[in-house]
């Protein structure tokens, strides 16, 4: 009898041992977050199409599009309904958007590499020395591929996106992108960099070049050795601040009455240039959603940026949760209305323009005495310019520029066109755009009073 029941358990015990051959090598992986070189996910909506850290907290893998057969291979928050993703993987300036039936393979000697349906190699990570003995979904929400001594190879800290996480820290030379919009997450106008000098700026990129940023820790060397920032650190206590090279520390608000136990916590660039930290109960009930208990970078972007938010020929204001909104003018509708952010366009109609012309030609009266007005207006500017020739002088402003300009000026039919003034002229008339000559902030720009 005890010879039988020892059959019986060692047939057993080879079974068990048998079927996990049977599993998935995905499935097996997925003891303390580890990933073994030969696991690969495919892009569908089933459970094979996602690596978990230990606690469950996030996802690696395939995260649906829509449903347009499309997955962004990315990082996400696995136990909340709202799964919003932390990192995703930049094809340049576009997200890594896979069709239906991708394979994401993990290798020894290129790490990750994604292919198509039909076998093509789309994206693969930057694995330039080592070979990779595994990869790593960690806790914290960075994935790892490690060498055989457990260091890092590649991981996604050191690629963020829009978001920086708890114990995650960015480098000089270090940026965050924001997306477009909420949903697409091609990358947008706005970054949040660590520059070479170590001051931390938020700036507006429009064009190839970075535009003058509209916040700015100010953490360069200037006269005291050593006190430019070396890196952006978010603790895993979930305090954020500027480490600079001697040590000193210049600490941005961080996440006060908020529990890093109890909630997760992030810090992202949103699309509208706002940088913002957010926190989300890990244990709730019903429809929980993320809070940001401080906006924070910059206080008035409206004020800082102006256009840069809203596009031309529309203005930006801000609501009362410190994010901005934009409105069009009288006259105005949004180029795109499902993004109000792109800027407005005039409505440019027949009939809108047959109405403007019968408007000019029943009040040419009108028209008359506003330029008889005008007229006055400019000799008594021109008046108060002689008086003031000597005080400008003094102060080292070319006035005979801004004479001979102004006499162009009166002379001409060109009153209601201010670009015959040259650039240094203006910059002496509002001097050098001093802020008590800004009389406030329109769709083009900011707006300044000249004073002679």
């Amino acid at each position: 009898m005890g010879a039988f029941a020892m059959a019986v358990a060692l047939s057993v015990e080879m079974l068990l041992f048998s079927s996990l051959f049977l599993l998935p090598i995905s499935v097996i992986s997925q003891n303390n977050g580890r990933v073994a070189v030969g696991s690969s996910l495919t892009a569908t909506t089933g459970d094979s199409s996602s690596w978990l850290s230990p606690s469950g907290d996030f996802a690696f893998g395939f995260s649906p599009l829509g449903n347009n057969d499309r997955f962004l291979l990315s990082i996400w928050y696995a136990k909340i309904p709202d799964k919003t993703v932390v990192w995703y993987a930049y094809d340049g300036n576009n997200p890594m958007v896979a069709p239906g039936g991708s394979v994401l393979n993990l290798t020894a000697n290129s790490g990750l590499v994604l292919n198509n349906p039909q076998g093509g190699e789309i994206w693969k990570s930057e694995i330039t020395l080592g070979t990779v003995a595994n990869g790593v979904m960690n806790d914290t929400g960075n994935f790892v591929l490690q060498h055989q001594n457990s260091g890092s190879l590649w991981e996604t800290f050191s690629s963020p996106t829009d978001t920086v996480l708890p114990g995650q820290t960015i480098e000089r030379n270090g940026t965050l992108s924001c997306r477009q919009s909420e949903t697409n997450y091609t990358k947008g106008r706005f970054q949040l960099s660590l520059q070479g000098d170590g001051n931390l700026v938020l700036i507006s990129v429009t064009t190839d070049n970075a535009n003058i940023p509209y916040f700015s820790t100010k953490t360069t060397s200037g006269n005291v050795p050593g006190s430019q920032g070396k890196r952006l650190v978010f603790s895993s206590s979930g305090d954020m601040f500027v480490l600079r090279e001697n040590d000193g520390r210049v600490p941005l608000k961080g996440t006060e009455g908020v529990s890093v136990r109890d909630n997760y916590i992030r810090a992202t660039l949103d699309f509208d240039g706002i940088f913002a930290l957010y926190s989300h109960p890990k244990n709730f009930t019903g429809n929980a959603s993320w809070i940001s208990p401080l906006v924070y970078m910059p206080d008035d972007i409206c004020l800082r940026l102006g256009v840069g938010v809203c596009g031309y020929n529309s203005t930006c204001m801000l609501k009362p949760d410190k994010r901005p909104t934009c409105e069009c003018p009288k006259g105005f509708s949004f180029l795109d209305p499902k993004d109000i952010y792109r800027g407005c366009k005039p409505d440019l109609s027949r009939k809108s323009v047959t109405r403007v012309e019968s408007v000019l030609l029943a009040d040419k009266w009108v028209w008359i005495g506003i330029s008889i007005a005008a007229a006055l207006v400019l000799c008594t500017a021109y008046y108060l310019l002689r008086r003031r020739r000597s005080a400008l002088a003094s102060a080292g402003e070319n006035w005979p520029e801004i004479e001979n300009e102004m006499l162009i000026f009166m002379k001409s039919k060109r009153h209601h066109d201010f670009s015959v003034f040259s650039y240094s002229s203006i910059v002496a008339a509002t001097r050098n755009f001093a802020e008590e000559n800004k009389l406030g902030q329109g769709g083009f720009g900011p707006v300044y009073k000249v004073t002679f």
